[in-house]
């Protein structure tokens, strides 16, 4: 069941210029941090469900909304092929299984994202598990409190706890890893 529509913006006051590798949730994130907005009222403004995340379905309602450029969102945005609900497009990656996508659990460079400001768009990608960039381990919880991360948090380098992402305990990630990295960033 969609929720119906919290307000009838035309659009948010401010836009914000989306990095060229940013995830689409990070972009969202800091959009709305950016005007004391949540993705939960993001998800209300949208008709989505709490466990649903925007698609290629919402990418005009979303560039309007955010001032976001239009081509940049909806080429990052995941997209369902065909008839089959299992096999999606991420970035120009064809997935056989939305379970590839961290859309609900995301995963960070801690250090990354405090450098840049914005979660990369290759984190998304579950079975990338390190930062090819930073040699670091991603995380997907946070060592302060202990929970997953989610994108209803108040910035990209804050957990929903209040406190600052850090990779603090998370081991270095192995050599198989950091190549997996590589390779997907590589033209």
């Amino acid at each position: 069941m969609a929720y119906a529509p919290a307000h009838t913006f035309d659009s948010l006051p401010m836009g914000l210029d989306p990095e060229p590798d940013e995830s689409v949730g990070s972009y969202c994130l800091r959009s709305l941090s950016a005007h004391g907005l949540g993705m939960h009222w993001l998800r209300k403004t949208l008709g989505l469900t709490y466990s649903s995340h925007p698609t290629q379905d919402h990418w005009l309602q979303l560039a309007h909304l955010l001032q976001a450029p239009v081509d940049w969102l909806e080429a990052r945005l995941p997209s369902k092929l065909g008839s089959s609900a299992s096999s999606w497009s991420y970035c120009g990656q064809e997935l056989r299984a939305s379970c590839f996508l961290g859309l609900r659990h995301p995963q960070v460079c801690a250090r990354g994202v405090h450098l840049r400001g914005c979660c990369l768009a290759l984190w998304v990608f579950s079975f990338v598990t390190a930062c090819p960039f930073h040699k670091r381990q991603l995380v997907d919880h946070c060592c302060h409190c202990g929970k997953s991360l989610r994108w209803d948090r108040p910035s990209v380098d804050v957990c929903r706890c209040g406190r600052v992402l850090s990779s603090k305990g998370s081991s270095s990630p192995s050599s198989v890893c950091h190549v997996i990295g590589m390779a997907i960033e590589s033209p």
